[in-house]
């Protein structure tokens, strides 16, 4: 069940939605050019004012909180992890550390409650090629609601969630989440 590929491109898109370039096949490099992105570039119109939110799992999300599996969606969790990726990003491969208040985000984030919870555990394994091994890339898929009057101050890592997704194996694109209305 596996498939040959040519990666032919790679680009980026800015905060105007421009396509960078970051590879091209044809130049075997990978251009350290890709655009900053900043979380304000990511915001809605509305988002700040958010006393609601409805976030939906597209790909399995697969998170512990300090040491323990989360098997339910709450929004602290998500946050505290949003935050900690979002921070090893930017001191790795942008600016430096995030200038937050990390106890502050994580005490507004324990603020706000799921409301409704319409997730289920998946169970999805790959294996190893070169190992054999099976590694399990299950998680919770499906949607969640909250509410709470700290959303709109959070929304910057809701936002910024949506892109670099939460949880183990986002590198592998698992932890992918949506706005929804």
């Amino acid at each position: 069940r596996r498939a040959r590929f040519d990666l032919v491109e790679v680009a980026a898109l800015d905060a105007e939605a421009r396509h960078v370039t970051v590879y091209q096949a044809a130049t075997p490099l990978v251009s350290l050019t890709a655009p900053t992105l900043r979380a304000a570039d990511l915001m809605n119109p509305g988002d700040g004012d958010r006393s609601k939110l409805t976030l939906r799992f597209s790909t399995p999300l697969d998170l512990k909180d300090r040491g323990v599996p989360v098997g339910i969606p709450d929004f602290a969790p998500i946050i505290r992890r949003l935050r900690d990726r979002a921070n090893a990003l930017a001191t790795f491969f942008a600016d430096g550390p995030l200038a937050l208040d990390f106890k502050g985000v994580s005490a507004m984030a324990e603020s706000v409650k799921l409301v409704r919870n319409a997730t289920q555990l998946v169970e999805v394994n790959r294996r190893s090629s070169r190992t054999g091994q099976r590694h399990d890339l299950g998680g919770l898929v499906g949607e969640a609601e909250y509410a709470g009057e700290m959303i709109g101050k959070l929304m910057p890592l809701v936002r910024v969630g949506e892109v670099i997704h939460a949880g183990k194996h986002a590198a592998f694109g698992n932890g992918g989440m949506e706005v929804g209305g």
